[in-house]
């Protein structure tokens, strides 16, 4: 017994590692080395547990397959199948999705007096497994196949446009979505709770989450990351980005609790900007003025200003020696003008403002009249 359980805990290993290698076009020698991406990922980091998470998945689906084939709970016949199908046709889905329900299914149809379909019905509600049963899972289970295929269609539709709404473009077909459809309509998850189940699945597609990066769920972290002056760029400020996004598309956080972190984050990295945080304004609207003058001085795209660059954003803390605060419009707009480092000296308004000084020298040396 324990040689065939060993063959088939291999037999799942290999299946898995190779279900994930043709997925990643990666090449996993075992699930150790899948969890930790060949040494890339730390243990008990997120990426690893959700890795974990995933053979464990794959593990459980795997090992009902083989119990509703007969390998561990014992064979069901076909001719039992097809008895049992014929004598209680409403009960019948339980017998091929529910192999502990199968001896039940047995004794009933070898009985010399099988049991109606309202007995055994009650037989199988007694048992602790039933419990576990909702309703919805109920009528999902005993309606004819027309009826449930178009309760998971309508699921379907529903997880495409749930993704659509995040900027992914899904694949329907494919049979992890289906299979989000089938559970969340037995589980009777509300809308949220699918779209949390979508997120999960999403984060684990690296082609997803690159599109969930570069949708709406993306934007929407990177425009609150700016309108609250997040003080980083290149690989910290993603590395930020992407934590965010799988906590929203699984439901762990949400923009709103964005918002409320990365305000009381604001208080820290700009303390001379505390108070006006907490009168409703943000990052973005008090360094609007700042803005326009930069912009319209240096002769650029105000979105262009990159205000964590001490460049700019000496304008918003001069530093310990001046208590940390901002400068005065006026001496902002002086030293954008003065300092070589702006470029002030290549506008088109230094240019022009150096002929009308010259013109006006040459004049006051009479040599224009």
């Amino acid at each position: 017994m324990a040689d065939e359980v060993q063959k088939l805990k291999k037999s799942l290993d290999k299946d898995f590692l190779g279900l994930k290698n043709n997925q990643l076009t990666k090449s996993y020698k075992s699930v150790n080395d899948y969890y930790t991406d060949g040494g890339k990922v730390p243990v008990g980091s997120v990426v690893y547990n959700r890795r974990m998470s995933a053979y464990k998945n794959f593990s459980e689906d795997w090992k009902s397959n083989l119990n509703e084939a007969g390998v561990q709970s014992g064979k069901l016949l076909p001719a039992y199948q097809q008895q049992i199908e014929k004598m209680y046709p409403s009960l019948s889905a339980y017998m091929k999705q529910y192999p502990e329900l199968q001896q039940i299914f047995r004794d009933a149809v070898t009985s010399p007096t099988p049991p109606s379909a309202q007995i055994l019905n009650a037989k199988m509600r007694g048992t602790q497994f039933w419990q576990t049963l909702t309703d919805s899972a109920v009528a999902y289970d005993t309606a004819n196949d027309a009826t449930r295929k178009q309760m998971v269609d309508g699921n379907v539709l529903k997880i495409q446009s749930l993704a659509q709404s995040s900027g992914v473009k899904i694949d329907v077909n494919e049979a992890k979505f289906k299979d989000l459809a089938v559970k969340s309509i037995r589980e009777g998850w509300t809308d949220q709770m699918i779209s949390n189940g979508l997120g999960s699945l999403l984060v684990e597609d690296d082609s997803d989450t690159v599109q969930l990066r570069q949708g709406l769920v993306g934007t929407k972290v990177n425009q609150t990351l700016d309108t609250w002056g997040y003080p980083t760029r290149g690989g910290t400020r993603q590395t930020f980005v992407n934590e965010w996004i799988s906590k929203i598309a699984t439901g762990a956080e949400s923009t709103e609790t964005l918002q409320t972190y990365m305000k009381e984050q604001a208080k820290s990295w700009y303390p001379s900007f505390a108070n006006d945080f907490e009168s409703g304004r943000t990052f973005k609207q008090i360094i609007d003025p700042y803005a326009r003058i930069a912009a319209s001085t240096l002769e650029k795209d105000q979105e262009s200003i990159d205000w964590t660059d001490p460049l700019y954003s000496q304008a918003l803390n001069q530093g310990p020696e001046k208590a940390n605060a901002p400068m005065s419009f006026s001496d902002w707009s002086r030293k954008l003008r003065t300092e070589a480092s702006y470029g002030w000296n290549q506008t088109q308004q230094a240019n022009d403002l150096a002929n009308k000084i010259g013109s006006s020298l040459v004049r006051a040396f009479g040599k224009v009249r």
